[in-house]
C-alpha cells in the first residue's frame, strides 16, 4: 500500500509540474490568457484519486501564479483548480467517460465564477466585467477541447492500464 500512495504522489507531482509549465507558457489574449494547464489538470483528475488530483491542480496553478508574479491571484487559483479537479472521476477504465465529459460544464462555471469573484476582490467590482467572463469562457472552452482530444488519444493507447492506475 505504501508503494501505491508513493506512486500517486509522484504522478501528482509530475502533473503539478506539467500544469505549472503549461500555464507559464501561456498566450496573452485580450484581458486574459490562453494556456494548456487546465487540460493537464482535467487529465490528472481523470487519472488520479481525487485528493492527489486536487493537490496537483492546486499546486500547479498556485505555483504558476506565483512564478508569473500574480501572487494575489494564487489563493483563488488554488481553490478554483482544486475544486475543478474534484469534479472529475478516475474510477472508470477510460478517461473520456460520459460523466467526465459532462463535468466540463461545471468546470467552466467554477472557473468563470471564481475568477470573476477574484477580479472583483483584487481590483474592483467595476473591473469584474462581462469581458473578463468572456475570456474565462474562451479559456475554459479551449481547455475542454484540448482535454477531449488528449483524453481520447490516451484512451486509445489504454494509458490507465499502462500506468497501472486500473
Amino acid at each position: 500500500m505504501k508503494h501505491k500512495s508513493l506512486y500517486h504522489v509522484t504522478l501528482a507531482a509530475l502533473f503539478a509540474a506539467l500544469a505549472m509549465a503549461m500555464i507559464i507558457l501561456h498566450v496573452p489574449v485580450g484581458p486574459g490568457i490562453l494556456h494548456a494547464g487546465d487540460a493537464v489538470i482535467l487529465l490528472a483528475a481523470c487519472l488520479l484519486p481525487k485528493p492527489y488530483a486536487m493537490a496537483a491542480g492546486a499546486i500547479g496553478g498556485g505555483l504558476a501564479n506565483w512564478l508569473l508574479g500574480l501572487v494575489p491571484w494564487a489563493p483563488f487559483t488554488i481553490v478554483i483548480k482544486a475544486s475543478v479537479a474534484a469534479l472529475f472521476s478516475a474510477r472508470h477504465e477510460k478517461l473520456l467517460t460520459r460523466r467526465n465529459m459532462l463535468m466540463c460544464l461545471p468546470y467552466a462555471i467554477i472557473t468563470m465564477g471564481g475568477y470573476f469573484l477574484a477580479n472583483g476582490i483584487i481590483y474592483s467590482w467595476e473591473a469584474a466585467t462581462l469581458q473578463t467572463l468572456t475570456w474565462d469562457f474562451i479559456q475554459s472552452t479551449v481547455s475542454t477541447g484540448l482535454f477531449f482530444a488528449l483524453a481520447a488519444a490516451m484512451d486509445r493507447v489504454k494509458i490507465k492500464q499502462r500506468l497501472r492506475l486500473m
